[in-house]
């Protein structure tokens, strides 16, 4: 199973056939907010409304579950900083959230939080980033930042 991880591509389509060209057989695309786009126009990717989106198309968040465990998604920009009582007080195996342009991998108590940093603006001093997380047929989870 792989899940492709994007966040604030600020209107940026290219990036984004990009990154779906260079994984064309995930399982899931998932966008955690400011995309600046409507749905259609991002699709495959399945987005959360983030601060600076064009609409109300989206949700604030997404919960959804699969073998691997349960994941939450938000943007971010309503919770700041990011805290981990918050981020305990979702119950979920994931949280994902984007906002920061920050890339993040970091596990706290089980629960595997993640950012994916920004496809096309970085404020860590990375270039461009984004997530792939990938199941193999044991199960065994492997978190890959890829650099645009």
């Amino acid at each position: 199973m792989e899940i492709i991880l994007v966040s604030d591509t600020h209107g940026n389509l290219d990036v984004l056939e990009r990154i779906h060209q260079l994984h064309p057989n995930a399982d899931s695309y998932l966008h955690l907010g400011d995309s600046e786009r409507y749905p259609q126009e991002i699709a495959p990717f399945v987005c959360v409304q983030g601060n600076c989106d064009l609409s109300d198309a989206y949700p604030p968040f997404r919960y959804f579950q699969n073998r691997y465990g349960r994941f939450y998604l938000e943007h971010g920009h309503r919770i700041r900083p990011m805290s981990y009582p918050y981020i305990l007080s979702k119950k979920a195996d994931f949280f994902i959230y984007g906002h920061t342009h920050c890339l993040r991998n970091e596990c706290y108590e089980n629960i595997h939080i993640l950012n994916p940093g920004s496809a096309v603006y970085p404020r860590d001093g990375n270039q461009g980033t984004y997530l792939r997380l990938y199941w193999d047929k044991e199960g065994n989870l492997t978190i890959t930042p890829f650099f645009l």
